[in-house]
């Protein structure tokens, strides 16, 4: 009986032993696991932030696009008023008038 509590306190020891390598071994691979996520979750947010920037690019040149046509209507309205007043000159008057008339209207009441 003695014997046998000498075989298990040195299979015990053995076993401490291979139970100390395998928690360093689990650890080893926790920690080369946890490397490889924060790799991948790197790369992942590397490649959001180009197609964000990418689409940032595509509204820049969208609303570069429209204020582009937004000018050129507004240099057309004013070219066509301007050659309105220039073709009839009398009728500007009379507006510009009434115009005047109105807002003296609207400051006088205050």
């Amino acid at each position: 009986m003695a014997a046998a509590k000498g075989t298990a306190s040195g299979n015990g020891a053995s076993d401490t032993s291979d139970i100390a390598a395998q928690l360093e071994s689990v650890k080893a691979d926790l920690a080369s696991l946890s490397e490889a996520v924060s790799d991948y979750a790197r790369g992942k947010g590397d490649e959001a932030r180009d197609r964000l920037q990418a689409r940032a690019e595509e509204v820049k040149s969208a609303a570069r696009h429209t204020a582009e046509n937004a000018r050129a209507e507004a240099e057309r309205r004013a070219s066509q008023a301007t050659d309105y007043v220039r073709d009839h000159p009398g009728t500007a008057i009379g507006v510009a008038a009434g115009v005047g008339f109105l807002v003296g209207l609207l400051t006088a009441r205050r």
